[in-house]
């Protein structure tokens, strides 16, 4: 049996060795080759410009192996015996952004040809690190380690928006804030700014080009003068990104508004425009590369005006007691004298026990027809930027942004609401009607006008170059906001004589009780007003410099970077309101910011899936403030060190992991700084207690620690379908809160004469009285301080299909939480009781900051920790559809959610936009907005908004704001090819 089983296994072993030799023989008679078992990838890299680049390290990853490859001096490179399958292409080199391919098909025996375009570093874009790659139109995917979001331009051309709210408003974490009730939203000019992730205004980073901006005053940056034309897009870094250039104000996040870069081929392009309120819009395009694309250059200049949806409409008024009927006086002195009679109105209030602030709509026995009020606005920007290209790794950039604003503040803040109209006995009109309620303008002032003049210069130049592989980045930049509002009277002295149908009846002249001249009666009768006290200047002059400096140095060969980088401001500011009383400064002349950041980053990648980003911010603040109105100065420095991680995990080219963590700062900005100490206490009638307003100088900055996980996801073949999520959450420490707090004894002096303390301790009065000696009493002192925390937590989803052809869509929103927490229950009070201590069960003050209450809108009779709501969620989706031609079709929403800052109730907003191709480069483009017609009026309606929840039970009422009535804007854009005439 032995034998017979070696036999066969001979037989079996001569059988195998034949049978492959008897097919190859044949095989060899009727074939030529093997079949082939590998693939290849090749290409060619170069610069933006064109340009061949040698040593760019080109990673392909894929089919469980990684291999590399270097350019050659011809930009050339070529990886082969590549096994078939999938793979991803990543492409380094110093002094360039890194660059990706995803979803690569590799065929046995073919040769696929992916060429790769870098882009030279520079510190205008916080993309070069947030490898945000993007390679079908807006759906983006992030392969960075924290929340980066880019929007381009061609959103907002898709939308044909011209300012940068509706885009804003639309970025999941992104809100855009109207301040308290001082801008009505249907106004083209009312002030708004972003915050992200329920961040104040100045809790967040606001940034053009990479650089800080003069935001001195009140730390925030006012979006409303931007103009989208001039706008490459704008980048996010939301929560704690160790990509952000620093992280002062970036409590909630960084967002970086970029400005046009040089356009591959030269090109001119011109768009005009018009919309339905009766505004226009231009731009003027001319971009390119000349000499051999040693020279890039962008030169545009945008315009932008409109009369907005009031288009100086006319409106009964209600007269303020500072107005003389008749009275033609070229002075207020004469007016005073000559003038005695004073017309206004009376408030009726509400008596609703469950309401904080009942409503004092006003009843009057005078309307007056009418008072014209438009929103016209006005802008014109200019950009400039000069690229010389010194060699493919070396290159100065120099660049100009201008923007001037013109704008009617009468509009900007106009409220309407209804006023009962209640005359005397003899009135007979039937055209106001007695007893009828009167829509009147409010928060309006004569004269007719009042207008504000907003302009905003930025100067910048870059230096970029690479020195022995390394990367070498210096810039120089400088930006002010130079903003006045002002009325057309002339001087302080001079009485505006006005002139309108009056309505209605005057009270009787009473004097020691004897009518001395009996009422009027006006039956739509024109009357001259005169006004005294209505000079109005309010001038905000903020002026910042600074310079960067950032060394990257590339090490080991899978793309480890180790960064060093300086950046130091120095900003002044001066604010200042000016009327019959003189000049009165809130950041007086000479108050200053100086922040100096040194960041020291790593960029490791652990392995070809695993890269870990290390950050350490070191910051040193210097702050010169004022706490007697510019007489004397304090200097504070506060040193700071910050310190932020980041982890991104690729299993494939298809799923992007993320993690971050780390710390934020807002220092306090001037306007808390450089208010007003009085100088001495005052006695509280009745009471055995003095108070005493103080100076917010030794306030602690407000510190942060943040975490946030999230990944990006590939759901389709083409690469054109991506879902994104994050979570986050973020501990506020040291958060400004205004309050009343104190106990010391010190000396007081009587709360009427005017009186002052001296060093000697007596109260010298400014009326003449004579002097007394201060008395010893409990001082409670009122100002900012570091009070309370605050939790900012939620998620954000996105869903996204964007192909350059054909049919695509987006789904995205948040859900936020931004509330205080750790509540110190006597923030609420500032009552005494009558041994001088603070009685910390009784509520007045401070009700609408509610421990575990999204940021309420602050309103009249309660404050709150900002004067603009923090919505609870918030949502945007369009379905559209993209043509081979550059044609474009879309249809979107909007979803604005509780407690937003309108202060409405939760409400949708649809939108329409077209691009119609006419021929080639001309384009026909059309964008509706609201077309819903969702809250379509132009002012505010005082107290009509939602109410609010109070610490104290009861219910505040807040004023609602407006999106504006539905608006058409139309353009024609042409584009002209030049590369040909100038190279």
């Amino acid at each position: 049996m032995h034998n017979l089983m070696r036999l066969l296994a001979v037989v079996c072993l001569v059988s195998l060795a034949v049978g492959p030799a008897s097919v190859a023989t044949a095989s060899a008679q009727t074939t030529t080759a093997p079949a082939p078992t590998s693939g290849q990838i090749t290409g060619v890299a170069t610069d933006a410009n064109g340009a061949l680049l040698s040593g760019v390290v080109i990673t392909v990853i894929g089919a469980g192996k990684t291999t590399s490859a270097t350019t050659a001096a011809d930009g050339t490179y070529s990886v082969d015996k590549l096994a078939p399958g999938i793979y991803e292409i990543r492409a380094q080199r110093s002094g360039f952004g890194s660059a990706s391919s995803s979803d690569l098909v590799v065929i046995a025996g073919s040769q696929l040809v992916q060429n790769v375009t870098l882009s030279a570093q520079t510190l205008s874009s916080l993309q070069t690190i947030g490898k945000v790659s993007t390679t079908n139109r807006r759906s983006a995917f992030n392969t960075s380690p924290a929340s980066v979001q880019v929007v381009d331009q061609q959103a907002f051309v898709d939308q044909q928006q011209v300012q940068v709210q509706r885009i804003l408003d639309q970025t999941p974490g992104v809100v855009v804030d109207h301040p308290g009730t001082s801008a009505t939203n249907a106004s083209p000019g009312a002030i708004t700014f972003p915050s992200i992730r329920g961040g104040l205004g100045f809790e967040t980073a606001s940034l053009i080009d990479g650089h800080p901006l003069a935001v001195g005053n009140f730390g925030d940056y006012v979006t409303t003068f931007l103009n989208a034309d001039t706008l490459q897009g704008f980048e996010l870094i939301k929560g704690p990104g160790s990509a952000a250039p620093n992280v002062n104000y970036a409590i909630g996040g960084t967002i970086n508004f970029r400005t046009l870069d040089p356009s591959p081929k030269t090109k001119l392009a011109i768009t005009m425009g018009k919309d339905s309120f009766g505004g226009d819009r231009s731009n003027y395009l001319f971009s390119g590369n000349t000499l051999n694309g040693k020279l890039g250059f962008v030169l545009d200049y945008a315009l932008y005006g409109s009369p907005g949806p009031l288009k100086d409409s006319p409106n009964p008024i209600t007269l303020s007691a500072g107005t003389f009927l008749n009275c033609n006086q070229p002075t207020a002195a004469l007016a005073a004298a000559n003038c005695p009679a004073k017309v206004g109105t009376t408030l009726i209030a509400g008596n609703n026990p469950n309401i904080q602030n009942n409503v004092p709509y006003a009843g009057t026995t005078l309307v007056a027809c009418c008072q014209v009020v438009n929103q016209n606005y006005n802008s014109k920007t200019e950009l400039a930027k000069l690229r010389l290209n010194l060699s493919s790794a070396s290159s100065f950039t120099a660049s100009f942004l201008g923007s001037q604003t013109y704008t009617d503040q009468n509009g900007n803040h106009v409220y309407q609401y209804p006023t009962t109209f209640t005359p005397g006995a003899g009135y007979i009109n039937q055209t106001v009607a007695a007893g009828s309620t009167v829509q009147t303008y409010q928060n309006v002032f004569l004269p007719n006008s009042e207008w504000e003049i907003n302009n905003e210069p930025i100067f910048q130049g870059e230096f970029h170059t690479t020195f022995k592989g390394d990367n070498i980045l210096a810039r120089y930049y400088t930006a002010s906001i130079n903003r006045l509002q002002y009325n057309g009277v002339q001087t302080a002295s001079f009485v505006d004589n006005e002139t309108y149908n009056l309505y209605g009846t005057t009270a009787p002249t009473v004097v020691g009780g004897v009518t001395v001249a009996p009422g009027q009666v006006f039956n739509g009768t024109p009357v001259q007003f005169s006004q005294t006290g209505t000079y109005f200047r309010s001038a905000e002059e903020d002026k910042l410099h600074g310079f960067s400096f950032q060394y990257d140095h590339n090490f080991g060969d899978s793309g480890n970077t180790l960064s060093f980088s300086a950046e130091d401001t120095a900003s002044n500011t001066y604010a200042y309101d000016y009327s019959g009383s003189g000049n009165t400064p809130s950041v007086p002349a000479g108050s200053r910011q100086d922040f100096t950041t040194f960041l020291l980053r790593g960029v490791v990648n652990i392995t070809p899936q695993l890269n870990l980003t290390l950050s350490n911010y070191y910051d040193r603040y210097f702050t010169r403030f004022t706490a007697d109105g510019g007489l004397s100065f304090q200097s504070n420095t506060v040193y700071r060190d910050d310190a932020r991680a980041g982890l991104v995990y690729r299993p494939n080219s298809k799923i992007a992991l993320r993690a971050s963590a780390g710390s934020a700062i807002a220092p306090p900005y001037l306007n808390l700084l450089d208010r007003v100490q009085q100088s001495t206490p005052l006695f509280q009638p009745g009471a055995l207690f003095a108070t005493q307003s103080i100076n917010s100088g030794n306030l602690k900055p407000e510190t942060t620690f943040g975490v946030d996980i999230g990944g990006d996801f590939r759901l389709s073949d083409d690469n054109a379908t991506v879902l994104t999520v994050d979570l986050y959450r973020t501990n506020l420490f040291n958060q400004f809160l205004s309050t009343t707090s104190g106990g010391a004894i010190g000396l007081a002096c009587p709360s009427v004469g005017g009186y002052s303390l001296n060093a000697a301790g007596q109260c010298i009065s400014s009326t003449g009285a004579a002097a007394v000696a201060g008395t010893a009493t409990t001082i409670y002192q009122t100002g900012v301080r570091n009070l309370a925390n605050a939790r900012y937590e939620g998620v954000e989803i996105g869903f996204k299909r964007d192909p350059s052809v054909g049919f695509g869509f987006i789904a995205q929103g948040a859900l936020l939480r931004a509330y205080p927490v750790n509540v110190n229950p006597c923030i609420y009070s500032t009552t005494f009781q009558a041994n001088g201590q603070l009685d910390c069960t009784k509520q007045n003050t401070n009700l609408a900051v509610v421990p575990g209450i999204n940021y309420q809108n602050s309103s009249n009779g309660f404050n709150s920790v900002s004067n603009h709501a923090e919505p609870y969620s918030q949502g945007y989706g369009d379905l559209h559809v993209r043509t081979a031609n550059g044609g474009y079709l879309s249809l979107g929403v909007t979803y604005y959610g509780a407690n937003n800052s309108l202060n409405v109730n939760p409400f949708f907003l649809l939108n329409a936009s077209a691009r119609i191709p006419l021929e080639k480069s001309t384009f026909f483009n059309i964008g509706l907005d609201n077309i819903n017609n969702a809250y379509s009026n132009a002012y505010i309606t005082p107290y009509s908004g939602t109410t609010v929840p109070l610490v104290n039970g009861k219910g505040g009422l807040t004023h609602q704001n407006v999106i504006g009535p539905r608006q058409a804007r139309f353009s024609i854009t042409h584009a002209f090819d030049l590369s040909n005439l100038i190279k």
